[in-house]
């Protein structure tokens, strides 16, 4: 079984074959030292370690995958000069895990716990008041670490098990539902979760480690817990050495857009981890209101494009804190478990669904209120993502600059028109009188007024394409629930 000490021995070999990573963030944003890529071809990297240690132990340091022909081979997320970062132990400032693509070396790790013992990560969330984002690409979280955040990756997070809540909960101060912990309890038979025995790997961090200044970036003063607490205990990736034995104080804030595509559509594997924790809400007691979800607005998106052309780091710096700091709505409000995974989710679906809630009435208890809420969540973000975002999109590839600055017109006068348009139906429902408010006269020429603007500009856009002789080729939302409409002009 491996130990502590030839796991930082292991490690320690290995980056002496890797080099700073020398791709900037975008391509002008300067990454943190701790991001490193491998310098050496994969086959001379294995050969160099295989001198110092022996196969087992490679395999067991997750460095390394034996194929089925018995060859052996580094790891696919570590080969051919891929990115990953080095976690370092916020007491002594040595290496204890690579965080890659594909997640932890180590099986039985979880970035989001590992990353609260690494000591810039420690840094940042002082400097963010205990705020850290969780993206769903390796990119985003160095894009992310590159602009001042504590950011690690949602590996795991869509799979975390009912051995890895008591930890989870304790880390990000999460509470559970008492009777939830019980029924656990009792069905294990014992008063504790069961967790996986600890090994060697977990003892404290040992000592006798030579002290070599390219391995040590954190100054003791890392050691204090967010909040000022101590630092956790040392120790690898097993879960019961891990993860912080005391709470840290860090709040989870999902981001469900892509920062380096610079795109507001959901990543990849979000819907997977929302899924998977409103599960874990509504069948073991985990208190979710306290989980953020940040959904970037079509106009931030647009201002993080327009700045990074500049390549001006300062600035896109500024816009992605606006960014993140915008729109975002409690993970509470995500559809619950028992909602058809078959429904269809477009735009005109999302919000047939919530003028019914609507024409309902006021809501009677907190349950329909939250419904409500959900049902504006998934309007707000289909809109951007179906409509106004596929709208900028093509304009940003339009290379006439009028037409770019026409269709750009045309989806800010959409995005108006949409968000004053559900405005008015809520106006609407509130208005119990039998004549109209003045102020809901007032929008509704307001909306009038935009759809004629709407109208044309759609044409005056299609009419400049035409001239050209190339037709911008036209999409259409379909719904299963909504009838097309008949074609205009």
């Amino acid at each position: 079984m491996q130990t502590n000490t030839q796991h930082l021995k292991i490690l320690r070999r290995f980056l002496q074959q890797c080099r700073p990573a020398t791709t900037k963030a975008l391509g002008f944003l300067d990454v943190d030292a701790d991001v490193f890529e491998c310098r050496r071809e994969a086959a001379a990297a294995v050969a160099a370690l295989r001198d110092s240690f022996s196969d087992d132990e490679l395999q067991a340091s997750g460095l390394v995958k034996f194929g089925d022909d018995k060859s052996i081979a580094l790891h696919a997320a570590l080969a051919g000069g891929r990115r990953f970062i080095v976690l370092r132990d916020a007491e002594s400032g040595q290496p204890f895990e690579l965080l890659t693509g594909e997640g932890c070396l180590a099986r039985d790790s979880l970035p989001a716990l590992e990353m609260l013992r690494d000591a810039r990560t420690r840094e940042l969330l002082r400097e963010r008041n205990g705020e850290l984002l969780v993206a769903f690409a390796l990119d985003d979280v160095i894009l992310l670490r590159a602009c001042g955040f504590a950011a690690t990756l949602a590996s795991g997070l869509d799979k975390l098990s009912p051995e890895w809540l008591d930890d989870f909960c304790r880390a990000f101060n999460i509470d559970r539902e008492s009777d939830a912990n019980e029924t656990m309890h009792d069905t294990r038979g014992g008063g504790e979760a069961a967790r996986p025995e600890p090994t060697e790997r977990n003892d404290s961090r040992a000592a006798d480690v030579a002290n070599d200044p390219n391995e040590q970036r954190a100054p003791q003063s890392h050691a204090q817990e967010v909040g000022g607490a101590s630092s956790p205990s040392t120790g690898t990736p097993a879960p019961s050495a891990s993860t912080p034995a005391r709470e840290t104080g860090a709040k989870l804030r999902l981001v469900a857009w892509q920062p380096t595509q610079l795109s507001a559509t959901p990543p990849a594997g979000f819907d997977a981890v929302v899924k998977h924790f409103v599960g874990l809400r509504d069948f073991l007691g985990l208190e979710i209101d306290d989980l953020e979800v940040i959904s970037a607005s079509a106009n931030a998106v647009l201002g993080m494009r327009f700045v990074a052309g500049f390549r001006h780091a300062n600035q896109f710096r500024k816009a992605l804190v606006d960014a993140l700091d915008g729109y975002g709505f409690l993970m509470s409000y995500m559809p619950d478990e028992s909602e058809s995974p078959s429904a269809p989710i477009d735009y005109p679906t999302a919000l047939a669904r919530y003028y019914e809630l609507l024409a309902a009435g006021p809501p009677r208890d907190t349950f329909a209120q939250e419904e409500l809420q959900r049902a504006r969540a998934e309007v707000d973000r289909r809109l951007q993502e179906q409509l106004i975002e596929p709208i900028r999109s093509a304009a940003l590839e339009e290379h006439d600059l009028l037409q770019r600055a026409l269709l750009m017109s045309l989806a800010e006068v959409n995005n108006i028109f949409h968000a004053q348009s559900l405005s008015l139906s809520e106006m609407a429902r509130r208005d119990n009188s039998r004549s109209t408010p003045q102020s809901t006269k007032e929008l509704t020429k307001t909306l009038l007024a935009l759809s004629d603007r709407i109208a044309n500009m759609t044409r005056a856009a299609r009419q400049f394409s035409e001239s050209r002789g190339a037709i911008v080729p036209l999409r259409r939302a379909k719904s299963p629930t909504s009838q097309p409409l008949r074609r205009w002009g």
